[in-house]
């Protein structure tokens, strides 16, 4: 018995269709609860941060990966005084920080000044966050073909220092 090899091409051609689906299903659903997990952590920080902090409520999260990982929340008490909580992501409350906004620079006038000296250049994120018990603002962006991380102290927008990689 011969088998035809219009038969077998086709076969082959299902199978591979079949396995690209399942390989895109497989893809989606892993970066869907990723996302999601994510999300939940974040939320879950959130929730420590309007429990042990000094808001009520929050008005802009960011993540900061340095010498010491924070989640950090930017909100308001009932006196509308904003404030910085820097929840640590070791979930140790007597390592959480709260720093009023008014003691720095906002973000947008961070990233004001900083645009002002960098006209040409790709913002990747900006956070609050703390080296050696200094208060920052970590900026990162590529400009020239070259990744830079600087950091900005957080009272007056000054340079604290800068790390640049180049893109490959």
């Amino acid at each position: 018995m011969q088998i035809n090899k219009k038969y077998v091409f086709i076969g082959i051609i299902v199978t591979l269709i079949l396995l690209v689906i399942t390989l895109f299903l497989t893809w989606y659903i892993t970066l869907y609860h990723t996302q999601n997990s994510h999300a939940e952590v974040v939320d879950e920080y959130a929730d420590l941060a309007l429990e042990h902090g000094e808001i009520e409520t929050i008005d802009e999260s960011f993540e900061y990966h340095g010498e010491n990982a924070y989640f950090v929340y930017l909100g308001e008490n009932s006196d509308e005084k904003a404030y910085y909580i820097f929840v640590p992501k070791s979930k140790n409350m007597d390592e959480m920080i709260t720093v009023e906004e008014e003691e720095g620079l906002t973000k947008d006038e961070m990233l004001s000044r900083w645009s002002e000296d960098c006209s040409n250049c790709d913002l990747k994120s900006i956070s609050p966050g703390i080296i050696n018990d200094q208060l920052v603002w970590e900026i990162i962006y590529t400009a020239d073909g070259r990744y830079y991380f600087q950091n900005y102290y957080f009272q007056d927008g000054e340079i604290y220092d800068s790390i640049s990689f180049r893109q490959q």
